[in-house]
């Protein structure tokens, strides 16, 4: 398998997170990326967050989405109130580099992908439990090196890493 050994700085922008039962409002809705599911549960005196889902699409959000309320409603059934973010690529400004590589972007989605998620569990959040798609990291395959850098309402997620230091983490 070829790897590509350059290292590339991927920066998402993230949208303000909306109610579960209100995505279709976002403006970003008919574009495609990553997304960020967390659940929060409201005390008096503080706000619960934890991340459920982290998720890719190449079609448009809505479609995921919708593909999700119709065939996978595992994380619908917690408890809680569920928000959503939108993750759109912003830079690099073109993705035609990874759309000329075989699969590229394809690729390019499921290293982000794997690597929100391995972040996420590397910071100790009740990932264990909660996050239910937390078996992609374990076919985590780095088809690129990156540096993400998350932006706007990135949540829990940390604002810059590199997933190369996921190469040593027990995933």
């Amino acid at each position: 398998m070829k790897r590509y050994n350059r290292l590339r700085h991927i920066k998402i922008d993230w949208t303000y997170p909306r109610k579960w039962d209100e995505f279709e409002d976002n403006p970003s809705i008919d574009e495609c990326g990553v997304y960020y599911i967390s659940r929060c549960i409201f005390y008096s005196d503080r706000i619960d967050e934890t991340p459920v889902y982290i998720g890719k699409t190449r079609q448009s959000f809505r479609e995921r989405f919708r593909q999700h309320i119709n065939k996978d409603k595992a994380f619908l059934h917690k408890n809680g109130e569920f928000y959503v973010r939108l993750g759109r690529i912003i830079e690099p400004h073109s993705l035609a580099t990874y759309e000329n590589e075989p699969h590229g972007f394809d690729r390019l989605l499921l290293t982000i992908e794997s690597g929100l998620i391995t972040e996420l569990q590397s910071l100790g959040y009740k990932v264990e439990r909660n996050l239910t798609n937390k078996q992609q990291t374990k076919s985590y395959c780095l088809w690129y090196d990156l540096v993400i850098e998350n932006t706007g309402f990135h949540g829990l997620l940390p604002s810059i890493f590199n997933n190369r230091n996921h190469l040593n983490d027990d995933i």
